[in-house]
């Protein structure tokens, strides 16, 4: 993983490496914190055990961009609020393919159950609880975060209004809980109940607020359900009818006004449907859409469209990828827009940079720079742009995708995306090396000492090829005959693989004419197939700090215990700084005098947890390794 420095951003100096926060067993989970940076600084957690740690999600502590590098998919995220020893948490639920992940935002950290085996679909929240859906019901979490069932109902999605918690259902049903017990949903409590939803409007799409009622969307149009508070008051009036289908997921409320896309066009209803001047191709069934910062984000085929209300101006991002959920996030400094995509990656927008990513226009691999290629590989988009077989010229030859996320790179920090291998072969046969003998191998052969990388782009990445780093590199046998998803077997000359002949001395295996194997001795031309593998996933910096300033999230040992104490901090830093330390009650502030070697700086302060801040006296502080040692 590397980091990459977006344009158009504010210019930030200050910058600070591998903060880290270690424990003093290995038997006790821990509390980590990174931050990393080439120009600006991030500040990344993640809460982990032991038997965890390969399964690490990164989170940074105000803007920037959250990945979890070792799991499949990211199904879901939600943000919420919680009380934790009577300290109120901002924290992240993600639920992935296999589980769902707590990790605290902001606010005291907390002993989190890292993994519970549950997915959800839907979720909502109040001050003390977490409701969450899947195919097997409904649940409800406590403070500790466990989940118990409170219904079997199947939902579509769960809304909390009037101090009840609503539930849609696929059959046109809202069950609805008794007021202030949201968790009670019992056919004993008459305040309890359901309500029937007739066909007139097609089937149930989503819940949303609307002045002070209850919005429900239909296929075909847009009621509320009004005195939501009293059941015995319960009113269902139609708002519009929509001849054309309404967008699953492209409804939402601002203020008196409703957007939502339908066949027809993306509109707006405020005692009356109008149809919003712009030119959208509706050809697909669901969208994804939020109100953030006083504005309506719709993500629909690729493309993001904002809306401000009070301007009436639309603005288009185009080229975003496939965006999966919008959700709102709190951390230590603000609210910002968390932006789930396919790529299994979560950008943080805040509201004062609302700053998109852009990509490159879609078009045929040849026509796109390398610049372009290596910025979609940075975020993860690559299969969304290009697919296996995809041809690009290099020094007048063809290489073709044989592979996504294949090879491993050199530095163990994951794979890199793409493996290119070439469409034919080198136009002149050449030697393995000068011996008849394969004294050698593939490792100190003369062709390898020997590749060139003039004319290939500068983002080949250094791969492991059969124990050694190579950016350009022969294919083994074992990758010709079926080693990547897509590779051309070439016909009609004979060409070297990098594969020693097994327990013996002379030979290297080739690929004969035929595409069958064969043997050929190092110094006997043949021909040669070259591939190298370009691009990485990037984790992406937004800088949004002071230049002379840089705070840490709160941290701890991750579990409770009588005392604690931040006994020393190690610190690396050219420039003289002030660091603080605080805990939850007070603040220590140290002088450090900058130097070329690591400092340790016994501290010894007790606290139930803890926080470090630097202050810089220049604006170009290179502090290149923080840590700090807890224990109790």
């Amino acid at each position: 993983m590397r980091n990459l420095k977006l344009a158009n951003t504010k210019s930030v100096r200050f910058r600070v490496d591998n903060f880290c926060v270690p424990t003093q067993t290995q038997r006790t989970p821990r509390h980590v914190i990174d931050a990393r940076a080439n120009k600006g600084f991030i500040a990344t957690a993640a809460g982990l055990k032991n038997s965890f740690a390969k399964r690490r999600l990164q989170v940074t502590t105000d803007t920037g961009q959250w990945h979890i590098p070792e799991v499949e998919s990211i199904e879901r995220i939600f943000c919420f609020s919680t009380k934790q020893n009577n300290q109120t948490v901002n924290a992240l639920m993600v639920t992935t393919k296999d589980d769902v992940q707590f990790i605290p935002l902001w606010g005291k950290p907390a002993p989190f159950p890292l993994q519970q085996r549950m997915r959800f679909s839907s979720f909502a929240a109040t001050n003390n609880q977490i409701f969450a859906s899947n195919d097997d019901g409904v649940f409800v979490a406590n403070h500790s975060l466990h989940f118990s069932k409170i219904s079997d109902v199947y939902a579509k999605q769960l809304q909390i209004f009037g101090e009840r918690l609503f539930i849609l259902d696929k059959d046109n049903i809202i069950h609805f809980s008794a007021p202030l017990n949201k968790a009670d949903f019992s056919p004993e409590n008459t305040l309890a109940g359901s309500i029937k939803l007739d066909d007139n409007l097609g089937s149930s799409l989503s819940l949303e607020e609307f002045e002070n009622n209850l919005l429900i969307v239909h296929e075909h149009g847009l009621r509320t359900l009004q005195n939501a508070f009293d059941p015995s008051r319960f009113n269902l009036s139609i708002l519009t009818r929509s001849y054309e289908p309404i967008i699953e997921g492209s409804v939402k409320a601002l203020g008196d006004t409703v957007y939502f896309l339908t066949r027809g066009g993306l509109c707006k209803y405020n005692r009356r449907v109008d149809l919003i001047n712009i030119e959208i191709d509706v050809d697909e069934n669901s969208a994804q859409s939020i109100i953030f910062d006083s504005k309506y984000f719709l993500s629909y085929c690729d493309r993001v469209y904002v809306i401000e209300k009070f301007f009436d101006s639309i603005t288009v991002h185009e080229n975003l990828g496939n965006i999966r959920q919008f959700e709102r996030v709190w951390t230590n400094k603000s609210e910002s827009l968390a932006i789930l995509t396919d790529a299994n990656v979560i950008h943080q927008i805040s509201k004062h940079t609302q700053e998109l990513p852009t990509f490159p226009e879609k078009k045929p691999l040849q026509e796109m720079t390398w610049e372009e290629v290596d910025l979609i590989c940075a975020y993860g988009l690559e299969r969304d742009y290009f697919n296996l077989g995809d041809v690009k010229k290099v020094n007048e030859y063809d290489f073709e995708i044989i592979g996504f996320s294949h090879d491993v790179l050199s530095d163990g920090t994951g794979r890199a995306s793409i493996t290119f291998g070439m469409v034919g072969l080198l136009s002149d046969d050449k030697r393995m090396d000068n011996t008849n003998i394969n004294v050698n191998g593939w490792v100190n052969s003369e062709l390898r000492n020997g590749l060139s990388l003039d004319g290939f782009p500068d983002g080949i990445k250094i791969v492991n090829k059969d124990g050694v780093q190579d950016k350009l590199f022969v294919f083994g046998v074992d990758e010709v005959l079926g080693g990547y998803p897509h590779f051309t077997v070439q016909k009609g000359r004979n060409y070297f693989t990098r594969t020693s002949r097994e327990n013996h001395l002379i030979h290297f295996i080739r690929i004969n004419e035929d595409g069958s194997t064969g043997y050929q001795i190092p110094n006997q031309a043949s021909g040669i197939c070259l591939g190298f593998a370009f691009g990485e996933q990037t984790e992406f910096i937004y800088d949004d700090y002071t230049d002379r300033e840089w705070e840490s999230d709160w941290f701890t040992l991750g579990y409770a215990t009588i005392r604690q104490f931040l006994r020393r901090i190690l610190i690396k830093t050219k420039t003289d700084i002030d660091l603080v330390v605080s805990n939850t009650r007070t603040s220590r502030k140290i002088r450090v005098t900058g130097g070329c070697a690591i400092q340790t700086i016994n501290v010894s302060f007790k606290g139930d947890a803890f926080r470090v801040k630097i202050v810089c006296d220049s604006e170009d502080a290179d502090i290149s390794s923080l840590s700090v040692v807890l224990g109790f």
